[in-house]
């Protein structure tokens, strides 16, 4: 059930050895399907309730059945040999073996985790630790700081927008002892899907000038990509160029 598909293993075994696959495009038959080497049923979407999805998925998948995969299996040539069904079965070995192994698995790891985390590693171990003490000593300034950090913002709260409108969002943040540098004010933005957000959407503030109060002021429009309902929220977020994770700190402002 979609987006419950886990990283399908099994699904990809059956491919290697030449067995088609049936399933909705979720999970790895997402990324794995290419209209030759199998088939999908369903949408690409999320249901307002499990009840109308399971009706959908069931529709679909019998449709499938009925139309396109039973008619191609049982249709044989003068050799008694079902040739369209053969050659599903051949372009799923073909596109599923190179792009779901062990190897393509080692490659990513390495490139994307392994090799990061190592020049990391030199980034904070070079000219005896002077990233990590820096890093270090600005933590604990933010943390101290932390607490007199406040953020307010507005926009639209409710009602409704025409599909491409965008919504204009503004943000004033109170930093205390910290400096503009020292934080990232972001407009967090998602789908709501009956309480479960979907397709979140981050944009930077960019800095709009600043209140009598000393307040920091921000702004940002924001596009919807999609349509349907939409929650969104700002927040204020610890900043650092040498951090290993832009969240790294554990600490956030939401207005």
């Amino acid at each position: 059930m979609r987006p419950h598909e886990a990283s399908g293993t099994s699904g990809q075994k059956a491919s290697l050895n030449g067995l088609p696959n049936l399933s909705i495009l979720d999970g790895w038959w997402e990324e794995g399907y290419n209209g030759r080497n199998g088939w999908a049923f369903g949408e690409r979407r999320d249901y307002q309730d499990d009840d109308t999805r399971d009706e959908a998925d069931v529709l679909a998948l019998y449709a499938a059945l009925e139309n396109q995969i039973v008619p191609i299996f049982f249709d044989r040539g003068s050799d008694d040999l079902p040739h369209a069904w053969l050659s599903v079965m051949r372009e799923a070995i073909r596109t599923v073996a190179p792009a779901f192994s062990m190897r393509r698995m080692v490659k990513e790891y390495t490139e994307k985790l392994y090799v990061p985390a190592l020049v990391y590693g030199r980034q904070i171990d070079a000219k005896h630790y002077a990233l990590a003490r820096a890093l270090a000593d600005w933590k604990r300034t933010v943390r101290a700081a932390w607490p007199k950090v406040s953020i307010r913002a507005e926009g639209p709260q409710e009602g409704r927008l025409a599909f491409g409108d965008p919504v204009q969002v503004e943000a004033c943040v109170q930093l205390g002892a910290l400096r503009p540098d020292d934080v990232r004010v972001e407009l967090v933005a998602a789908r709501d899907d009956n309480g479960n957000l979907r397709a979140r959407q981050i944009t930077v503030m960019e800095p709009s000038g600043q209140t009598p109060e000393g307040e920091r002021c921000y702004s940002a429009r924001l596009l919807p990509p999609i349509n349907g309902s939409l929650v969104y929220g700002v927040r204020v977020v610890p900043s650092c160029g040498g951090l290993s994770n832009p969240l790294e700190l554990g600490l956030a402002r939401w207005a």
